[in-house]
């Protein structure tokens, strides 16, 4: 699943900033200095630093849903967290400020990844929110991953349910509920 939010993400910031596909490159690796050496052309890092699930958006309760044209009762689903460090690569300072300032106007702007950039797997999820991620919270420390280059970074946080497949068979739609009224015989203790 989380290969399908990779490539969820990458469609809208191809979409929104706009990234053309013959001119900038998207990367989920991690950006050490072995992997830059290797960039040829203008490239944005969305790396993948960690992964919780969330306290503030955990629901609780049963749904029943179709699974391959079955009804099934389903408990609610996690939420996870997905914290990504968005980095931009270029030969040059301005093209880099100008793509990262770019992917910070994206970010602020949509609020989820809308079901058109998933793939139809997804579809049954509600929509994965995206925010970059607020001073004071848990941030990568980029310079770290980079071996001490200085490289600045949006830390995002993207939030989506995660299906973990659990669920049990639910019987037959309830067609009718019966009642009986009787009176009640003091002397025989019914």
């Amino acid at each position: 699943m989380l290969e399908l939010i990779d490539g969820g993400l990458e469609s809208m910031l191809r979409a929104t900033v706009p990234l053309n596909e013959n001119d900038v490159d998207v990367s989920f690796e991690a950006p050490d200095r072995e992997w830059s050496s290797k960039l040829s052309r203008p490239t944005v890092n969305c790396f993948l630093w960690d992964l919780r699930r969330s306290a503030d958006k955990a629901t609780a309760g049963v749904r029943v849903v179709m699974r391959d044209g079955v009804r099934v009762h389903q408990p609610s689903l996690p939420v996870v967290e997905l914290r990504y460090v968005v980095t931009a690569w270029t030969n040059d300072h301005g093209d880099e400020r100008s793509l990262l300032a770019g992917l910070m106007r994206s970010l602020l702007s949509v609020g989820v990844i809308p079901h058109d950039h998933l793939d139809p797997l997804l579809h049954v999820l509600d929509e994965p929110t995206v925010m970059i991620a607020r001073a004071g919270e848990d941030h990568m420390d980029v310079f770290k991953a980079l071996e001490g280059k200085v490289k600045p970074g949006l830390n995002i946080v993207v939030s989506t349910q995660f299906d973990t497949d659990v669920y049990v068979e639910a019987g037959p739609p309830v067609q009718s509920v019966g009642t009986r009224v009787h009176r009640r015989d003091p002397e025989r203790g019914r």
